[in-house]
């Protein structure tokens, strides 16, 4: 699958690569070339890894900060609040103000505490309607703000993100944290070092590091959607979880139990027209071929639905064929039924 972002393929030359680890003080002597690449593809695995814990996993989310002027605003939203009285228009045009100038949950407390004359259900679908607002609006903006990653990091990142949305303060953080443009900048860098090494040495890994990515991806969703035409066993939320190579596997398990399926079933209609025409015959011999063959041929639950369908149809058949069974019981593969 081709990124967005067009990252591209990287061949590092072993005479790079071996002072590139001088440099990092690695003994390189008497080192064949393939442990020398395995070398210098453990230290840039180790390096990725660890920006990406201090740039994506700490630092974009746990930044909120205090801000000096917070009493200052809560005196002047207790004025603004005291004179929305009962104007609910009033109320939507204070969160708008102060959203992103207050913490959330303080503006929550002051509009709760300070709101007299509107009923508490009513401001309780206000406050609700403007924070699903805020939600998309800064979620929006923050994808808008990270365009310049690629797409396999920005897709893990939102889905972050999108999981962390029902709290706004921590929503907000992120989205004021988008716009730094330095902070930008060093997870754009850190993002395409990752990818590249992974596109090059760890392939396999890609899928498993970009989950959120693949997840949606045309290929995985195709596979998804054909397997759940075989089958409505697996919801497609597990089956999108899936790995592809487990996916690929158990389209084939599915196809072959189908083919197993309606190879069993034609085999099971076979014996029942030679047995149904056996038992038209004068001849007993038939009859008792026809038996012995599907005693040999099916297996228990095939012989059952053989023996159920057509003695359904004929009073008669089940005791001649148990009878049959019973003679020949040593010619035959044990068979309960």
């Amino acid at each position: 699958m081709q990124s967005e972002g067009d990252i591209p393929s990287y061949e590092p030359s072993i005479r790079m690569v071996k002072l590139f680890l001088q440099n990092c003080n690695y003994d390189i002597e008497n080192r064949s070339d393939e442990e020398i690449l395995r070398l210098y593809q453990e230290h840039n695995s180790r390096e990725v890894m660890e920006f990406q814990k201090e740039v994506f996993d700490n630092g974009f989310i746990d930044m909120a900060k205090e801000m000096p002027e917070l009493l200052e605003i809560a005196n002047v939203i207790k004025e603004d609040i005291r004179k929305v009285g009962d104007d609910v228009s009033a109320l939507y045009e204070i969160i708008d103000k102060y959203i992103e100038k207050y913490p959330y949950e303080e503006l929550k407390f002051l509009i709760f505490s300070g709101i007299k004359k509107i009923p508490l259900l009513i401001v309780e679908r206000v406050v609700k309607a403007k924070s699903y607002q805020y939600q998309e609006i800064w979620l929006e903006k923050i994808a808008k703000n990270l365009e310049v990653l690629p797409i396999e990091e920005r897709s893990v990142l939102m889905a972050k993100y999108q999981s962390l949305c029902d709290n706004l303060t921590v929503l907000f953080g992120i989205y004021q944290q988008s716009f730094q443009e330095e902070e930008i900048t060093r997870m754009q860098e850190v993002a395409q070092n990752k990818l590249m090494i992974l596109k090059n040495f760890s392939p396999q890994l890609l899928e498993a590091n970009y989950k959120a990515y693949y997840n949606e991806s045309k290929e995985k969703l195709e596979l998804v959607n054909e397997i759940l035409k075989y089958t409505q066993t697996y919801p497609k939320v597990f089956l999108k979880n899936q790995s592809m190579e487990r996916l690929n596997n158990l389209k084939k398990e599915i196809i072959s139990r189908k083919e197993e399926e309606v190879q069993s079933k034609k085999l099971v209609f076979e014996h029942i027209r030679a047995l149904e025409e056996s038992m038209a015959e004068t001849n007993d011999s038939n009859f008792d071929a026809a038996c012995m063959s599907a005693i040999n041929d099916l297996n228990n639950i095939e012989l059952q639905k053989v023996v159920d369908y057509i003695g359904s149809k004929n009073k008669f058949f089940v005791n001649r064929f148990e009878e049959v069974a019973k003679r020949f019981r040593s010619k035959v593969n044990a068979k309960v039924f």
